[in-house]
C-alpha cells in the first residue's frame, strides 16, 4: 500500500492496478516483471513507459531489494499505433474499392499482396495470383495478349511507368475492357524494388466511348447530306439567275442579277469546301479564297485583261466566320472589276491573306483610277459596300478604306 500510494502521482489508475497485481506476483515469490504500462508526468502529460521490475540478486528472501527501471517508449508506441492504422486504412480502401491493387516484389518475382477486387475483375482466385504471379495473363484476349506482354515486359527493362487498355475473356465467357497501370518503387540504391499495379474495368467507358463514336459518325453523314442538298439548291438558283440574264437586255438588270449569282456562288463554294472537309468547324483559308477569287473574276468580261495577284497564306478560319467573309470579298472584288479600270492594260487586283497573332488580316488592292474619297462606308448609297460594312461588323471586325494608287481596303477580324 505504501508503494502503491508514493506512486499514484506517477502513474495512472490502470497503471497502479496492474503493479499492485505485480507486487502480489511478487509476493509469492516471482522475481521479474517486463509489461508495458501509462506514466503521468508532473505537467500532466501521459507516457508509454516500458517497465522492468527484478529482485536484487541476494535479496530473494525477503524482497528487501527490488530493481524496477522505466523506458520511455512514447514515440515507438505512437508510430506503431500510427502503422497500424495505416495499415487498417489501406486494408479497408483495398478491400472496398473496384479496381484491382496489387504489389510485385521484382527482384524475387513474387506477389506481395492482391486485393479481393481481382477475383470480381478477373474472375480468379487472388491465391492463383499469389502462386503464379502472370496467371492474370491467362485471360486476355488472344489478340491483345501478345502486345500486352511486350508492353509489361519492358516496363521491366525500362524500369518505367506503363499503362495498357485490353480485353479480357473470363470465364463466364464475359469480356471485358481493363485499363491497367504499373508503377516502379525503388530502393534507397536505386534498383527496382517492386511494381505497384492498379487494374481497373473499363467495360462501360468503352461501350459508351462506342456508342459516342457511332453517333458521331452518324452525325457526320448527316451533315455531309445536308451541305450536299444544300450545294445543289444552291447551284439550282445559280441556274435560274443566269437563265434571267439571257432573258433581258437590261444592263441594270442583268448586273444585278450577276451580283447575287456572285454572292451565292461564294456560299456554295464554302459548302463544296466543308464536303470535302472531316473537319466542319475550320475550313483553309487558302483552300477557301483561292477559288472564290476565280470564280467571282471568272463572270467578268474583262477578266483577261486583269492580272490577279494572290498571296494568301495558309491557315484555318471557324466556318461561322466564313459565310460573311466570303460575300465581303465577293463584294469588293465586284466592286473592282466593274468600276476600278478604264484602261486594257496593266491592270492588277492584289489580295493577301495572312494570319498576325489571332487575328486575320486581308488586303485587296486595284491600281485602278480609284474610288471616289467622298465614298464613305457607313453612309455610302452602295448597296453592296453597305453589306460590306454590315458583315464586318457581324464579325467584329474593322475595316479600312485606303486611297492610294488606286483603292484598298484592309479588313481585320479576331480568329476566336
Amino acid at each position: 500500500s505504501e508503494i502503491l500510494n508514493s506512486l499514484a502521482a506517477i502513474f495512472t489508475k490502470d497503471s497502479l492496478n496492474l503493479f499492485k497485481g505485480q507486487l502480489i506476483k511478487i509476493a509469492n515469490n516471482e522475481t521479474y516483471y517486463s509489461g508495458k504500462c501509462k506514466n503521468k508526468t508532473l505537467d500532466g502529460r501521459i507516457l508509454d513507459v516500458l517497465v522492468h521490475w527484478a529482485v536484487v540478486p541476494g535479496y530473494e528472501k525477503d524482497y528487501s531489494r527490488i530493481l524496477v527501471s522505466l523506458i520511455d517508449i512514447t514515440s515507438h508506441e505512437k508510430a506503431q499505433r500510427s502503422l497500424i492504422e495505416s495499415e487498417e486504412n489501406f486494408r479497408q480502401l483495398a478491400e472496398n474499392i473496384d479496381q484491382v491493387f496489387w504489389l510485385t516484389d521484382w527482384k524475387n518475382k513474387k506477389q506481395l499482396y492482391v486485393s479481393p477486387a481481382f477475383e470480381k475483375v478477373f474472375e480468379l482466385s487472388t491465391e492463383s495470383a499469389y502462386n503464379n504471379r502472370m496467371n492474370w495473363t491467362s485471360v486476355i484476349h488472344s489478340e491483345d495478349k501478345s502486345r500486352v506482354e511486350e508492353i509489361f515486359k519492358m516496363s521491366g527493362l525500362e524500369k518505367c511507368f506503363v499503362q495498357a487498355d485490353y480485353r479480357i475473356i473470363t470465364k463466364s465467357g464475359k469480356l471485358k475492357w481493363i485499363d491497367d497501370r504499373s508503377y516502379p518503387i525503388f530502393d534507397e540504391n536505386g534498383e527496382l524494388d517492386r511494381f505497384v499495379s492498379i487494374a481497373e474495368d473499363i467495360t462501360i467507358r468503352k461501350d459508351n466511348e462506342e456508342k459516342v463514336k457511332s453517333l458521331l459518325e452518324e452525325k457526320e453523314i448527316l451533315l455531309r447530306e445536308v451541305h450536299h442538298r444544300i450545294k445543289n439548291n444552291m447551284a439550282t438558283i445559280e441556274s435560274l439567275l443566269r437563265l434571267h440574264t439571257r432573258n433581258t437586255k437590261n444592263t441594270e438588270v442583268i448586273s444585278g442579277l450577276n451580283d447575287a449569282v456572285n454572292r451565292i456562288k461564294s456560299m456554295r463554294i464554302l459548302y463544296d469546301k466543308l464536303l470535302g472537309s472531316d473537319n466542319f468547324s475550320d475550313i483553309s483559308i487558302l483552300g477557301y479564297l483561292s477559288p472564290l477569287i476565280d470564280e467571282v473574276i471568272s463572270v467578268f468580261p474583262n477578266k483577261n485583261i486583269i492580272k490577279i495577284n494572290k498571296q494568301i497564306e495558309d491557315f484555318e478560319i471557324n466556318a461561322k466566320l466564313v459565310f460573311p467573309l466570303g460575300i465581303i470579298i465577293n463584294e469588293l472584288i465586284t466592286n473592282i472589276m466593274k468600276y476600278a479600270f478604264k484602261d486594257t492594260v496593266d491592270n492588277e487586283i492584289t489580295i493577301i491573306a495572312s494570319k498576325k497573332n489571332d487575328k486575320a488580316w486581308i488586303a485587296i488592292q486595284d491600281n485602278g483610277i480609284g474610288i471616289s474619297e467622298e465614298i464613305n462606308l457607313k453612309t455610302t448609297n452602295s448597296f453592296g459596300l453597305r453589306l460590306v460594312e454590315m458583315l464586318v461588323r457581324q464579325i467584329n471586325g474593322s475595316i479600312e478604306l485606303i486611297h492610294e494608287n488606286g483603292t484598298k481596303f484592309i479588313l481585320e477580324f479576331d480568329l476566336q
